[in-house]
């Protein structure tokens, strides 16, 4: 697994790339029981947990995004996707005055961050579709590493400077993985491209291959064909030869 790391840029790219978005995501998720379990809200953990139904969301836009980075698009979906997930700290920031603005914004970035992860492992299997298990399991370590690290730093954020410093917190994340972005962004489209191609390249040799296959079979059929009728032939011909011999005989016979 280690020398898929060494071996494949994308995974990397991406790697880091699901680390920051998931630094982000489990900032707002571990952090938010703190603003709400106290007033002016004072929330029971039943109803804290209720907001977690907004971010199902999140399946709808991870659905569309897996779509269109099928489509080549994976790059300019990964872009609007992290746009949005920078934006969505701004709703989430109104938490003290609006539980309406928390839930857009909650929506807002479960969408993105699905968006993106989804997007990511596209990408990544696009390169080596045979490594698909092992692609996963690396993937899956930057996933668990930013998840974890957003859980500690927004709590300790939290206890020093409030829901404020939290959100300032996950926005400057998510302001860095779109710098991450553009700055990988020429490297990435190139790596696409490249294994686009080999991926056309190996599809049409596999055509070929099954067409050298086809003639094969056909010409293979044709001669034995050829052999069957030459052998049959071959057959005929003696009890032809021994039918008219007996017939001359027979009318010598009746002479």
């Amino acid at each position: 697994m280690f020398t898929l790391f060494i071996q494949e840029r994308i995974l990397r790219i991406r790697g880091i790339l699901a680390l920051l978005i998931f630094i982000v995501f489990g900032t707002l998720w571990t952090s938010l029981v703190l603003p709400l379990s106290t007033a002016p809200y004072s929330l029971s953990h039943t109803a804290i947990g209720a907001f977690g139904l907004a971010g199902a969301a999140g399946a709808l836009g991870a659905a569309r995004a897996g779509s269109l980075a099928d489509r080549g698009f994976g790059q300019f979906t990964t872009g609007i996707a992290l746009v949005l997930l920078f934006i969505s700290w701004f709703f989430i920031s109104l938490t003290e005055y609006s539980l309406i603005a928390l839930v857009i914004g909650i929506i807002i970035l479960d969408v993105s961050v699905q968006a993106v992860h989804v997007t990511n492992q596209s990408m990544i299997f696009t390169v080596r579709p045979e490594a698909r298990s092992r692609l996963t399991a690396a993937y899956m370590i930057f996933y668990s590493i930013g998840s974890a690290t957003g859980s500690i730093v927004s709590t300790s954020i939290y206890a020093a400077y409030g829901w404020s410093g939290v959100c300032l917190f996950g926005a400057s994340i998510s302001a860095l993985a779109i710098l991450y972005w553009i700055i990988t962004y020429r490297i990435t489209k190139q790596i696409t491209v490249e294994s686009e191609t080999n991926k056309k390249k190996n599809t049409a040799i596999k055509r070929c291959f099954r067409l050298s296959i086809y003639n094969f079979n056909f010409f293979h059929a044709l001669a034995l064909l050829h052999i069957k009728y030459s052998l049959d032939t071959r057959c005929y011909l003696p009890k032809k030869k021994q039918c008219e011999h007996r017939l001359s005989a027979a009318a010598g016979h009746v002479r």
